[in-house]
């Protein structure tokens, strides 16, 4: 995983779920906050999955908790040959 913002530790187990965290704070007069990111995913043998900064607005993003939505899940796509 890649991120513009920061180094992540990323890293997979056997069944390819992802584990990272990734998070930053900003606002106020000070501190204004670039709000566009894009997350970017790979694993060998799966289609590229890029996460942007709208995620919330899309209907398909699911999560482990709806109520808090403070953990998102997604899916990749295996690679067919």
């Amino acid at each position: 995983m890649a991120s513009n913002y920061e180094t992540i530790e990323a890293r997979t187990d056997k069944k390819g779920y992802f584990y990272a965290i990734d998070f930053y704070t900003c606002g106020g007069i000070i501190n204004k906050c670039d709000d566009s990111f894009t997350a970017i995913f790979e694993k060998e043998g799966y289609k590229t999955l890029e996460l942007k900064e709208n995620y919330l607005l899309d209907s398909e993003t699911g999560y482990l908790n709806e109520i808090k939505k403070d953990t998102v899940t997604f899916l990749m796509i295996p690679i067919i040959e």
